[in-house]
C-alpha cells in the first residue's frame, strides 16, 4: 500500500465529531474513561504500557484483527497514549506488509508528538525500543473534548514536549508561549485558555512535521533536533523512574545549562529559558539518582551515538537548535548543577486576580502510610496487592529497599523514618547479612528501641555512623517485645510480619505514641484476614485466612490537610475522595472548626506545622499540645515552626510540648521559611504565603510525600519562581 509519509492532522471539538471508515478496527487503551470508549463501537481492549510493546502483544492483537477482518481494506485505529500508538503502528506496518492506520492520541504527549512522524517502536526483552518502523498514519485526530479533560499531571507531561518545540521554532512562538507563561498553562483552567493553547499545540505539531519533512528517515541530522531534552531524560528514566514528560522537563533544564557552559547561549537567554521550563520541574531525591558510574553508562548506550560519540543537541538562541559532539561527563556535570538549583530558594506569592472563582478539585496522592504498610504485606506475601501507586520518594524508596534485600544490594532508605524502620524488621526475618545506608538526619534520630527489639529477638544489628548492618534471625521469634515510647512504627514494623502468616506473641513495652497509626497497621491486618488476639498490650497473632486480597489505598490524609486549611482561609480547594477516617491526620477539620482555645492534636502530631500556621493567618491564639515526637521528625518540628511563625511577625511560643499561637500582620516583601529538609514545613509555606510573599528555602523537600504539590498548589492563585540560576559553572 502507499506510505503516507506526513499524516493528516484533523482537529475536532467532540468525539462526536469522528467519521470512521468503514473498515476500521479500533484498538483501545481498557484504562481509558467509560464515556471515551463509548464513542467506539466494539474496540478491541489492550492494556497500555511497555507490556503491550512485545512481540508476543502484537501476535495476540493480530490475531483478534483477523478475526473480525481477514481481508482489505483495513484500518486500523488507535486510541490511547504513546505505548499504543507504537504497538499498533507497528502492528499496521506489518499486518499484510502494511494497512492503513489512524490514531486518536488521548495523552497530550501523544498528541504533540509520538502520534506523528511515523516512528513505531517495539521492544526486545528488557531493551526498549529495539525494534521499529518509519510508518506515517493517514490521519491524526486531536480532540479538544479530550484535552479538557486531562489531568493536570499528564498535561504537564506533554507542555514539555510543547515547551521544546517552542525553544526549537523560535522568538515569534516563544513570545506566545510566554504571553500566557508556563505556570497557566499548566494550571490554568482549560476552558479559560483553550485557543491559545489549541494554537500552541498547532504550533508544535507543525514544528515536527517541518521538521520530518526535511530528514524523513533521520539520516541527515535533521530530524535529531527533536531529541533536545532527551539526552539527560531517557538517562533518568531509566535510573530515577521519572515519567517521560517529567524527565524530558529535567532533560531540557539540563540542554539549556550545557547550552550556556559549552556551546555560547548567552545567560540572559539561558535564564529566561530555565524560567519556562521551572514549573515542569517535578522534584526527586537524590538516593534516585544513580552513582556516577552507572548514568556514565546509561549517557553511552544514548542511542544518539554516532560511531561512540555521545551526540547532543544545544541550543544557541531560541530557534537556532543544533547536533555537537559532547562528552557524557559534562551531562552529568550539568545534571548536578541543575539538580542543585532546584535546591535553591524560590519565591512563593499568592496572587489573588489569579485565583480561581469556582471550586478547584485537589487530587492528593495516596496515602504513603497505607501504601508503605501495603508493600510490606505484598512482599509477605505474593496475593496481597495494592490498588494504587505513589511518586512519594518514602513509597518509592521502600519499592527499592525491598528489592535490594532481595537482591543483596545496598539498601538506601535517605531520611525516610518509616522506610527505615519497617524495612529493617523484614530484613531480620530474611536470611543473610543486608546493609543500610541512611540519611544524615535520619542517622541522629535515635534507633535504640528498634535495635534493642531485633537484638532481643535474636538479630544481629551492627550501626556505624549512617550505615547499619542487619543479619537475619536463625529462625522466626515466638515471642518479641518493643518499647514503642519513641514511635508506633516500631510496633507497626513487627506486627506487619505478621502478613506473612506468622505466628508469634507481639508484648508492646511503654505507653504507645501515636496509637491510631498502629491502629491503621491492624485495620490493614484485619483487611487481609490476618488471625489475632489483643489482650491489654499483648497481641497474638495466629495465622492468615487464605485468599487474594486488593487493598486500597485512600488519598493521603496528611496531603489534604494543607487544602483543607486553605479551604478553611478561603481559598476554592477541594478534595472530593472519600475521607478515610483510619488515618489519623483526618480529624484536621475538627481541629480548624472548634471554637476551643486549647487542642490536643498528640494522636495526630504530623498536623501541627499546617494547622499552627492556619491560626496564625487567622489571627487565633489557640494551644496546640502536639507531644513528644514532634522533635524527633526530619526536624525539630516544634521549635523550627515556632521561629517560622515568628519571623512572620507572630508572637508565637514553645510551652513545654506544645505550641501557643498568635496572630501575625500582612506583609509585603519576602520573608524566608526554612522548611529544614521537612516536607511538612514546606506544606505550612502555602499558608503562610496568604499573608504576605515568602522565600521557600528548600522547597524539593515536598518529594518525601508529595511531589506535585506546588503544581497543585498553582492552580490556586500561587505562584513559584526560582530567585538564582545553575549558570556559573
Amino acid at each position: 500500500m502507499t506510505q503516507f509519509l506526513e499524516s493528516n492532522v484533523e482537529y475536532i471539538e467532540s468525539l462526536e465529531q469522528v467519521n470512521l471508515p468503514e473498515d476500521a478496527v479500533v484498538i483501545a487503551d481498557r484504562n481509558l474513561p467509560t464515556w471515551l470508549l463509548d464513542h467506539f463501537e466494539d474496540p478491541i481492549l489492550v492494556a497500555g504500557g511497555e507490556s503491550l510493546k512485545t512481540l508476543g502483544s502484537i501476535e495476540a492483537l493480530a490475531l483478534e484483527i483477523l478475526e473480525r477482518r481477514s481481508t482489505r481494506p483495513l484500518t486500523i485505529v488507535a486510541v490511547g497514549g504513546g505505548s499504543v500508538g507504537d504497538a499498533v503502528g507497528f502492528l499496521a506496518s506489518t499486518l499484510w506488509r502494511g494497512v492503513k492506520l489512524w490514531h486518536i492520541p488521548t495523552t497530550l504527549l501523544a498528541m504533540v508528538d509520538s502520534a506523528h512522524g511515523g516512528k513505531t517502536a517495539m521492544n526486545l526483552g528488557e531493551y526498549k525500543n529495539q525494534l521499529g518502523t518509519f510508518y506515517a498514519a493517514q490521519n491524526v485526530v486531536i480532540s479538544q473534548e479530550i484535552l479538557s479533560a486531562l489531568p493536570h499531571e499528564q498535561r504537564e507531561e506533554g507542555l514539555a514536549e510543547m515547551l521544546k518545540a517552542m525553544w526549537l521554532d523560535g522568538p515569534e512562538s516563544l513570545g506566545q508561549w510566554r504571553s500566557l507563561g508556563t505556570e497557566t498553562l499548566a494550571s490554568a483552567p482549560f476552558e479559560e485558555i483553550a485557543e491559545d493553547f489549541l494554537n500552541l499545540l498547532k504550533t508544535a505539531i507543525s514544528l515536527k512535521h517541518r521538521v520530518v519533512r526535511s530528514d524523513p528517515f533521520e539520516t541527515k541530522s535533521i530530524r535529531t533536533l527533536l531529541n533536545l531534552g532527551h539526552t539527560m531524560a531517557h538517562a533518568l528514566e531509566l535510573s530515577a523512574g521519572l515519567s517521560h514528560g517529567h524527565a524530558v522537563a529535567w532533560g531540557l533544564a539540563v540542554a539549556v545549562d550545557m547550552s550556556h557552559v559549552h556551546h555560547g547561549l548567552v545567560r540572559e537567554q539561558a535564564e529566561e529559558l530555565l524560567k519556562d521550563v521551572y514549573p515542569l520541574l517535578v522534584p526527586f531525591h537524590e538516593a534516585l539518582i544513580p552513582e556516577h558510574e552507572e548514568l556514565l553508562s546509561l549517557l553511552r548506550r544514548d542511542k544518539k551515538r554516532k560511531d561512540g560519540v555521545l551526540k547532543g543537541v544545544f541550543l544557541s538562541a531560541a530557534g537556532a537548535g543544533f547536533v555537537e559532539s559532547s562528552r557524557a561527563e559534562d551531562w552529568i556535570e550539568s545534571f548536578k548543577r541543575v539538580y542543585e538549583w532546584t535546591h535553591s530558594p524560590a519565591l512563593l506569592e499568592f496572587h489573588p486576580e489569579r485565583a480561581p472563582s469556582s471550586p478547584v478539585e485537589i487530587k492528593p496522592p495516596s496515602s504513603k502510610s497505607v501504601l508503605n504498610r501495603l508493600l510490606i504485606l505484598a512482599d509477605l506475601n505474593p496475593k496481597i496487592e495494592a490498588t494504587q501507586i505513589s511518586e512519594a520518594t518514602d513509597v518509592v524508596l521502600m519499592k527499592r529497599g525491598l528489592s535490594s534485600l532481595k537482591s543483596g544490594r545496598m539498601v538506601e532508605v535517605a531520611d525516610g523514618g518509616t522506610t527505615f524502620r519497617f524495612l529493617a524488621v523484614r530484613a531480620a526475618a530474611l536470611p543473610g547479612r543486608h546493609h543500610f545506608h541512611l540519611g544524615q538526619r535520619l542517622a541522629e534520630r535515635p534507633h535504640d528501641d528498634l535495635f534493642r527489639a531485633l537484638r532481643n529477638a535474636g538479630a544481629k544489628v551492627e550501626p556505624a555512623g549512617r550505615e547499619v548492618i542487619i543479619e537475619g534471625w536463625p529462625e522466626f521469634p515466638s515471642q518479641i517485645s518493643v518499647s514503642a515510647k519513641h514511635s508506633s512504627q516500631y510496633a507497626s514494623a513487627f506486627a506487619l510480619l505478621a502478613g506473612g502468616g506468622h505466628e508469634f506473641t507481639l508484648t508492646i513495652e511503654d505507653e504507645l505514641v501515636s496509637e491510631s497509626y498502629f491502629e491503621l497497621t491492624l485495620e490493614l491486618l484485619e483487611e487481609i484476614g490476618t488471625q489475632y488476639k489483643r489482650e491489654g498490650s499483648r497481641l497474638h497473632f495466629s495465622g492468615l485466612n487464605p485468599g487474594t486480597h486488593k487493598v486500597n489505598a485512600a488519598m493521603d490524609e496528611s496531603s489534604a490537610a494543607t487544602w483543607r486549611a486553605l479551604s478553611w482561609l478561603g481559598l476554592p480547594a477541594i478534595c472530593n475522595a472519600v475521607e478515610d477516617r483510619t488515618q489519623p491526620d483526618h480529624i484536621l477539620k475538627e481541629y480548624l472548626d472548634s471554637t476551643l482555645h486549647e487542642v490536643d492534636i498528640r494522636k495526630s502530631p504530623d498536623l501541627m506545622p499546617v494547622l499552627a500556621t492556619a491560626y496564625v493567618v487567622a489571627g487565633q491564639k489557640v494551644k496546640v499540645h502536639g507531644g513528644p515526637t514532634l522533635k524527633l521528625k526530619e526536624s525539630d518540628r516544634l521549635e523550627g515552626l515556632k521561629d517560622l511563625l515568628v519571623v512572620l511577625g507572630s508572637e508565637t511560643r514553645v510551652e513545654g510540648e506544645s505550641l501557643v499561637t498568635a496572630p501575625a500582620p500582612r506583609h509585603s516583601k519576602p520573608l524566608d521559611w526554612d522548611t529544614n529538609h521537612d516536607h511538612r514545613l514546606a506544606f505550612a509555606a502555602a499558608v503562610a504565603a496568604l499573608n504576605g510573599p515568602m522565600r521557600v528555602l528548600g522547597p524539593h523537600v515536598v518529594e518525601k510525600s508529595y511531589p506535585r504539590f506546588w503544581q497543585d498548589l498553582r492552580r490556586l492563585g500561587f505562584k513559584l519562581q526560582p530567585t538564582t540560576f545553575p549558570l556559573d559553572g
